[in-house]
């Protein structure tokens, strides 16, 4: 299904049926799967300090959902960005909210770039494989 909206929600049941020869019996095999989909994450970006060098300046990625656990990256001129010297991050979750806390302490002129923070969820895949023996 693709896009995946709200309209597809509810149970999917794969029925599977075997005959085999010489066997008086139909066989039957099934599973039953509750299919609900997931809000995006709310994604906010709050800046504390001035962007002055020097200075300790941070950079709070907050996300809120309502179901699933996200997973959340800053990016730095379009790569994930790593604690280095001067660079941390910090994870921290409040209820419905986590943060993913960038600190520049201190900022400096070489941490001047493009900040990107994005949080998504992930979905568990699943395989069934049924047999009989």
């Amino acid at each position: 299904v693709d896009p995946v909206q709200e309209l597809h929600e509810g149970l999917y049941t794969c029925v599977a049926m075997a005959t085999i020869p010489d066997v008086p019996q139909l066989i039957v095999s099934n599973e039953t799967y509750d299919f609900s989909t997931l809000d995006d994450p709310d994604v906010f970006i709050i800046v504390t300090g001035s962007n002055i060098a020097g200075n300790m300046y941070t950079l709070t990625c907050e996300v809120s959902v309502v179901t699933g656990v996200p997973n959340i990256t800053w990016m730095y001129n379009d790569m994930k960005l790593m604690e280095e010297s001067g660079i941390t991050l910090t994870l921290e979750e409040n209820g419905l909210h986590l943060q993913l806390i960038l600190q520049f302490s201190p900022l400096d002129y070489d941490h001047a770039g493009v900040y990107t923070c994005s949080a998504n969820l992930t979905v568990d895949e699943f395989n069934f494989d049924g047999f009989n023996e």
